[in-house]
């Protein structure tokens, strides 16, 4: 296989992006579900632990999606870009809400 350098660099980076977003939410399903198994071998039972565990397990979606978002560089550059937007927007909606108001006083 003959590819340039520069190829093989988005491929390495492509790789360690696609780890990560595999590994993040596979720890958040691993880890509550280890809790469940050894408190069902083990017959304890601490309820704090059981919702802590069902929580994190339900929100599995939420932090695949949330690492998609920060492992990928398009991804994020686009996030970054509509908070930035936002931001501005927000800004420029309080400054004329605010001359507005010093307009009718």
């Amino acid at each position: 296989m003959n590819a340039s350098k520069h190829t093989m660099n988005l491929q390495r980076t492509f790789q360690k992006a696609l780890i990560l977003q595999v590994v993040i939410p596979v720890l958040i399903i691993f880890i509550p579900m280890t809790y469940i198994g050894f408190s069902a071998l083990l017959v304890f039972h601490y309820q704090y632990l059981n919702n802590i565990s069902v929580i994190l397990l339900s929100s599995h979606g939420f932090f695949s999606t949330i690492a998609m978002l920060i492992v990928h560089r398009p991804y994020r550059e686009y996030i970054k870009h509509l908070v930035d937007h936002q931001v501005l927007v927000w800004e420029r909606v309080n400054s004329t809400t605010a001359n507005n108001l010093n307009t009718i006083t």
